[in-house]
């Protein structure tokens, strides 16, 4: 029996990056031991190749009970082993969980590849993710979704690093499980809502046409945002929370000073993300400050504040921060951020949470 997809439900998701730069390569064995999830009837995960340049094999797809020996077998279109191709992705076939403990559950697999080539798809795990214990690279895997669950929807927020890191994301989580909502971390450290990674200086030589598979900072969020956020299921409001790096980084490392977007640049890829979200409540965040970083120019800060400026005019949900991160003196206040005046602190984090919880849907 098949299910429309507006019947399931979202209940983890991660954001995947080019993972060829890390040293550690790719194991063909993955096990990851999953937190309790809600009773539910069905579940079913993702794979996805997003910054693979080569095909990739998912085989020997399990999930059991932890301690158990019985193990059950998870499908692609019935099948038990799929190729996946580059930057591609892909749905298993629907388990059924009414015969499972549902407390313990542990997923496992299997990722083929050619010889001489590992998978690049994945990211690092972050204690908000949905599991008791799993390698801290994760790869291939990318969603989680539920089925017959108490689940009521879920909760997503679509950034950047300051999303990743979780010292706000995460108190909002825990608010959502509350209510019986599952919060989904989009973060990606790095990216930017207009561009990828093209130029890097390391060790006095300047890199270009960087490949999709060592974009570690993933493609720009304009283009990421349809593969990633609209493909959550019963989604009731999104955050979007990206913008930083787009001022933050040119003229560091990783983007040369040109690469500055004008007002406009930014702002139209703002609307093309209000455009793709459609009738989905949404809250937009202002680009939070970085007043004292090395990076910051008065430039930058100019182009911050119209953003700003502009997105509590052009969008009716919209949330600032610089009146909880900045003093008097619009200086980033010392507790608030982790040392660098770019990432807030867990106290910052509070903050924010704290401002953003009275704006939530549920």
């Amino acid at each position: 029996m098949s299910f429309q997809n507006n019947q399931w439900v979202t209940w983890w998701s991660r954001a995947q990056r080019g993972l060829r730069l890390l040293s550690q390569k790719c194991p063909q064995h993955h096990t990851i031991y999953l937190k309790e999830i809600p009773k539910s009837q069905k579940i079913r995960l993702r794979f996805a190749a997003f910054y693979d340049t080569q095909s990739i094999t998912i085989q020997n797809v399990y999930c059991y009970e932890k301690g158990k020996s019985k193990k059950y077998p998870i499908t692609f279109k019935t099948q038990q082993t799929y190729q996946l191709t580059s930057q591609s992705s892909i749905w298993s076939d629907a388990l059924d969980l009414n015969y499972i403990n549902q407390s313990h559950l542990v997923i496992e697999y299997d990722i083929l590849s050619d010889e001489g080539y590992t998978c690049a798809s994945g990211f690092e795990s972050k204690d908000y993710d949905v599991f008791v214990a799993s390698a801290n690279q994760i790869y291939g895997l990318c969603s989680l979704e539920l089925l017959g669950s108490s689940l009521k929807g879920c909760l997503c927020a679509f950034g950047d690093s300051i999303v990743e890191q979780g010292h706000y994301t995460s108190i909002l989580q825990e608010k959502a499980l509350t209510k019986g909502y599952s919060f989904i971390q989009l973060g990606l450290s790095g990216n930017r809502l207009l561009r990828q990674l093209e130029a890097v200086d390391l060790y006095g030589r300047n890199y270009t046409n960087i490949t999709i598979d060592k974009q570690c900072f993933g493609i720009a969020g304009i283009e990421r945002f349809q593969r990633e956020a609209l493909e959550c299921h019963q989604i009731k409001q999104i955050m979007i929370a990206i913008g930083i790096n787009d001022l933050y980084q040119p003229g560091t490392f990783c983007a040369q000073i040109s690469e500055l977007p004008e007002i406009e640049e930014m702002k139209k890829g703002y609307l093309l993300l209000k455009n793709m979200i459609s009738d989905i409540p949404a809250l937009w965040c202002g680009i939070t400050p970085f007043i004292g970083n090395s990076d910051w120019t008065l430039p930058k800060e100019k182009i911050r504040l119209q953003i700003n400026e502009w997105i509590e005019y052009a969008f009716i949900n919209s949330i600032n921060f610089d009146d909880l991160l900045l003093d008097d003196q619009n200086q980033y206040i010392q507790e608030n951020h982790i040392g660098d005046y770019l990432h807030p602190s867990e106290i910052g984090g509070n903050k924010m949470a704290k401002e953003m919880s009275q704006c939530l849907n549920i």
